[in-house]
């Protein structure tokens, strides 16, 4: 890697984990009863940490061992951390998160999770992490090291990361910084169920799912021209399906009148109020013969012929002749379309 590209290398990595980087103009150290050590930046340039650590990060190893120990004597937050000819970027990382308190670099074997409801896995070759952190989510940053073969990790997947406190940096290891350009996706609007009252969930999934439905109907057990007096109840969501009627209802019915809707030819989905938006939806869809499975839903990366990752989201799949996953929480849109376009997986939610 061409010393400039490691450079920015080091200066994008640093910055990430809350640091700075002086490249221009001079660096005053004033040496107590001696003098000042004035450092050129743009030959030895001056690193400056969150936790109060200062690290010169000499390249041509200009600074002798007599400066280096009065630096170490008089200024214990002051490190001068000496770059060999042979030191790739790895090393001098290492070398750099050494030197801070606050900071701890190490390979990662195991991947790195981001996002709660809708999870991530993302390899990594490095971790770099806040140590002995107090904050509910500390500063956490993946190296991925990759060659000009490699595919690269989608932005939608390091985006969603970094909304989630974690930051992936990706590394050609010959040419430097690497990206994937940010996708564009075009998305329909997001089919959204109300969560109540369960009139309304249920009127809103039928119609989603291609069912004729009425909300509210009327259904005549009685007539007055043929038994000679009329009855009627109200269905919460009447739904015709070919030769098939369905009545939805959330209320208790007397048995009498059970008995005489079914000897009508009506099939009845009774759906508790109380229940949950996701045993009504099981129970529509059961009883509609609308084939579904509910669980927990990975999407390799790697399985698709892209970088090392995983999303994973429970939900309810519906097998309507396309994928459809209802879900509900708020998805990102980035992974909406990712999946989307990867997966073909679209999204309903409630």
């Amino acid at each position: 890697m061409p010393p400039e590209s490691r450079l920015a290398v080091i200066k994008r990595v640093v910055t990430q984990m809350n640091g700075s980087i002086s490249l221009t103009g001079n660096y005053y150290l004033p040496i107590p009863q001696t003098g000042q050590v004035t450092i050129d930046c743009t030959k030895i340039p001056v690193l400056e940490f969150d936790d109060k650590t200062t690290v010169f990060l000499d390249l041509e190893n200009r600074i002798n061992s007599s400066l280096k120990k009065m630096i170490g004597d008089y200024w214990p937050n002051f490190h001068v951390v000496t770059v060999d000819k042979k030191d790739d970027f790895i090393a001098v990382l290492k070398k750099i998160f050494a030197k801070t308190k606050a900071y701890g670099m190490m390979k990662k074997e195991q991947p790195l999770t981001a996002g709660n409801q809708l999870s991530i896995e993302i390899a990594v070759d490095w971790v770099i992490a806040q140590t002995g952190s107090r904050q509910n989510r500390p500063l956490l940053q993946g190296l991925r090291v990759v060659s000009s073969s490699s595919a690269l990790l989608p932005k939608a997947i390091k985006t969603y990361a970094q909304q989630n406190s974690l930051i992936i940096t990706e590394i050609d290891e010959e040419t430097g910084l690497v990206d994937n350009p940010e996708e564009i996706y075009s998305l329909p609007a997001l089919p959204v169920l109300p969560k109540a009252p369960a009139k309304s969930f249920s009127y809103a999934l039928a119609t989603h799912l291609g069912f004729s439905a009425d909300k509210d109907a009327d259904i005549k057990v009685f007539d007055m021209v043929k038994d000679g007096f009329n009855l009627s109840i109200k269905a919460d969501v009447l739904i015709k399906n070919t030769d098939k009627k369905y009545i939805i209802y959330s209320r208790v019915l007397p048995p009498q009148f059970i008995n005489m809707l079914k000897e009508a030819g009506y099939e009845l989905i009774f759906i508790a109020e109380s229940a949950s938006p996701n045993s009504w939806m099981e129970r529509i869809l059961s009883s509609l013969n609308v084939p579904y499975v509910s669980g927990y839903f990975t999407f390799s990366g790697v399985e698709g012929n892209q970088a090392p990752y995983k999303i994973s989201f429970s939900g309810t799949k519906i097998k309507t002749g396309r994928n459809e996953y209802v879900i509900d929480f708020a998805i990102d849109q980035g992974l909406r379309g990712l999946l989307q376009e990867a997966w073909s997986a679209s999204f309903v939610r409630y």
